[in-house]
């Protein structure tokens, strides 16, 4: 058998996409020099129990907490948390004072949230899989902050226009969602679909991201 017939060695979906991403932001940079030496391996023992717990919007200390002394010991295998991003923050709203849906309106991708800051949420992680348990972060990546917020205050402190559809800490401009005849759109709100699912154009007043 040739060197040519030999069987190639697969290199995991995850780290090709990785070593891809590298490529962009380092040009002409050799792909062996941007792949790991070795196979990577999870920094701590983990579960091999398929349950896992729903902490959705504990705070992360209590997460940790229960991952320690309860979840861990028991024997579970992941759990599942809330958004981690930085939310509009509501003091009032039609649903009362801090809704369980802020946490569904982004502004940044910054991890200071109402649930804690980033170190809480990695001193979380660490807890966690040091317990033996997997962390699964629910995440929104596919809309921003609703125009119909009246308040504009934030857990994080960054600022937001949604009207404007401006989100700096991102950054996202105008350019980055959908509007009205964008090729989509072919309303006067952009508050209809094409037959897509989840739909391309505005839900619920949330500006949704031009993908």
């Amino acid at each position: 058998m040739s060197a040519n017939d030999a069987p190639r060695a697969r290199v995991p979906r995850r780290r090709s996409l990785l070593a891809a991403g590298l490529l962009v932001l380092a040009g002409t940079a050799p792909v062996a020099a941007l792949l790991p030496d070795r196979p990577a391996r999870a920094a701590a023992s983990l579960n091999a129990g398929d349950v896992t717990a729903n902490l959705w919007e504990w705070n992360w200390p209590s997460v940790a907490a229960a991952c320690t002394d309860h979840l861990g010991p028991a024997g579970y295998g992941a759990v599942q948390v809330a958004p981690p991003a930085e939310s509009v923050s509501l003091a009032s709203t039609n649903d009362g004072a801090h809704p369980w849906w802020e946490v569904y309106q982004p502004v940044s991708y910054g991890l200071t949230s109402r649930l804690g800051t980033r170190a809480q949420f990695s001193s979380m992680v660490t807890a966690c899989h040091n317990a033996g348990v997997r962390v699964y972060a629910d995440a929104v990546v596919n809309h921003m902050a609703g125009h119909n917020n009246t308040l504009n205050t934030t857990y994080g402190g960054s600022t937001f226009d949604p009207g404007g559809f401006a989100y700096p800490a991102v950054p996202y401009g105008y350019g980055d969602f959908h509007h009205a005849n964008d090729g989509y759109c072919n309303d006067d709100d952009a508050a209809s679909t094409t037959g897509t699912t989840p739909p391309r154009c505005r839900t619920a007043s949330w500006s949704r991201c031009r993908t």
